[in-house]
């Protein structure tokens, strides 16, 4: 791959207070953001990227966080580590617009009422970003992550999206390069932009298209032979983290290795070879799988040429982390661990679904398992956890801050909230089979 990166998406509870409180405190705020991820902290970050192989950022785009071009010192230190600025599909141009519209704009964010104002909020960043090195997204959403403001018909978003690509790229042969085809760009078509694009939407040949998951994993496009054979070539953005609907998943990084591994192997196969972008949320409890990927995207037979290819890589990883020693228990733990989670995450145990305005989306509901499936659901998380807490007296103390984070929290972590919801699920069951449940059910909760 040309291009292997990461995108921070989930900042605002790790990374982006340790860096505003604790790393480099004191960086001044804008509007209404919480804080500010700074050089110093985005030195560290570039410097995992060059051992990992990557060469590529998605700066942090939430609310919360100080905009990267805002803070002084950003645009430098990814000069110096020679990593490529680029932006996420609802980043047009290099501007974070959730927060940068508010202070840089005029107006709203509306492309088909307000086009001069949005032009000139463009011109601005191209400007400031002459002579460095960036990947442009071309297109356009909303401020936030949403569908572009003004259009209501899939026929008028066509044609506003058509207009607004062929603005962009005149901004880009005026500020950037006289010659636009030489200017690294992309297309992402992400949720309902995709529809656009299905609709029969022209994109020019040089532009790169990046296709996404359905951000849990399954990718949703591969590119036609036609796609195939364009200059700008394609692209994939895929996600071990998700903020959104119907259901996010924040809290443990539990995407199956070899679903990530079939997937990003069948893109690959089948053209999708330019630049790959990996949604890492906030990168913690993710550095495994943000690793595998990377180490794809170097070299697509990393896991191929071995015929236990994934255990082997796995095991290395953890041998390399906590010692050989460990490696082969530990490899079987956390086997188990992507497995269980694959069936149901920690995060979707409760039945719930997330951003709903309808208050029925937020209560908790029992899920339609067997007595027989929670029994063993349960039991599995018991003999994990006991795996666990063996191995945990035995692992060295300057690697116990390390093990807690990669090990021990997710998998104790992932054990509790299941046995917190299969344990409810079986209090209802208990009212309708009697005593011999109760007694089933007081062996699990003791």
């Amino acid at each position: 791959m040309k291009h292997r990166g990461i995108f921070f998406n989930d900042e605002d509870w790790g990374l982006l207070p340790w860096s505003n409180t604790n790393f480099e405190p004191g960086l001044p705020r804008v509007g209404k953001t919480k804080g500010a991820i700074g050089s110093k902290t985005n030195a560290k970050v570039f410097e995992l990227l060059l051992r990992l192989r990557a060469n590529t950022i998605w700066p942090a785009m939430h609310e919360v966080t100080v905009p990267f071009y805002f803070t002084k010192g950003n645009k430098e230190v990814a000069d110096q580590y020679g990593i490529i600025v680029g932006t996420s599909h609802c980043e047009p141009l290099m501007r974070n617009s959730v927060n940068e519209w508010d202070i840089a704009g005029k107006g709203d964010y509306n492309y088909v009422t307000n086009r001069e104002a949005m032009l000139a909020y463009w011109t601005e960043r191209l400007k400031e970003l002459k002579g460095s090195d960036n990947i442009y997204t071309i297109g356009l959403r909303g401020k936030h992550d949403g569908m572009m403001q003004g259009v209501k018909t899939l026929k008028e978003h066509k044609a506003v999206l058509t207009q607004v690509i062929k603005d962009e790229r005149e901004l880009l042969k005026t500020y950037v390069n006289p010659d636009v085809t030489k200017v690294p760009q992309v297309f992402i078509p992400y949720k309902e932009v995709l529809d656009v694009y299905n609709d029969g939407m022209e994109v020019p040949e040089d532009v790169t298209l990046i296709w996404c998951d359905d951000n849990y994993g399954y990718l949703k496009h591969f590119p036609t032979e036609k796609e195939r054979a364009r200059k700008g070539g394609n692209g994939v953005y895929y996600h071990i983290s998700y903020w959104g609907r119907p259901h996010d998943y924040l809290w443990l990084a539990t995407n199956h290795p070899a679903q990530l591994y079939t997937q990003m192997k069948q893109a690959y196969d089948k053209g999708a070879k330019d630049i790959w972008i990996l949604n890492v949320g906030d990168l913690k409890p993710g550095e495994y799988l943000t690793e595998l990927f990377l180490d794809m995207a170097w070299n697509i037979n990393t896991i191929e040429n071995n015929i236990n290819g994934l255990d082997l890589h796995l095991q290395n990883w953890l041998s390399r982390e906590f010692g050989s020693v460990h490696a082969k228990a530990l490899l079987e733990v956390m086997n188990e661990y992507y497995r269980l989670a694959y069936i149901r995450k920690p995060e979707f145990m409760g039945g719930t679904r997330t951003e709903e305005k309808d208050p029925k989306y937020k209560i908790v509901s029992n899920l339609q398992w067997s007595e027989k499936e929670i029994r063993e659901r349960l039991k599995a998380y018991e003999v994990l956890a006991a795996k666990v807490a063996q191995l945990s007296k035995n692992i060295p103390a300057a690697q116990k801050d390390s093990w807690f984070q990669l090990v021990a929290y997710p998998v104790l972590g992932a054990a509790a909230m299941n046995k917190k919801y299969c344990m409810v699920n079986w209090q209802e069951m208990v009212k309708q089979t009697g005593l011999k449940a109760i007694s089933a059910m007081k062996k699990f909760s003791n």
